[in-house]
């Protein structure tokens, strides 16, 4: 049997590695409708957060937040530029701020 005990930083390696690997799938889009790329990576977030809070397992869980990561890099970019192309140009700024939480 292996040893399923996961080190601290072999954890940070992986999270790093799916948060590479999720910006490179957020450049791949191509050009879709801004509104139905929003709207399908809300509900692949949604959809990989239901499926991580009822997995079974851990790796059913890291697959699912993998999907979740994979959602927020498509969502991200895509919601700050029609935040910032929807606001006036003096007020982009305050769009991107509200994007992002901030």
């Amino acid at each position: 049997m292996r040893n399923r005990k996961r080190s601290p930083g072999g954890v940070g390696w992986a999270a790093k590695r799916v948060g590479a690997g999720a910006s490179r799938a957020g450049l791949r889009t191509g050009a879709p409708p801004p509104a139905r790329l929003l709207v399908a990576a809300l509900f692949l977030f949604a959809l990989s957060n239901l499926a991580a809070a009822l997995s079974s397992s851990v790796a059913l869980l890291v697959v699912a937040r993998v999907v979740a990561a994979l959602a927020s890099a498509l969502y991200t970019p895509n919601a700050s530029v029609a935040g910032a192309g929807l606001a006036p140009l003096g007020a982009r700024g305050r769009a991107l701020a509200i994007v992002f939480g901030a």
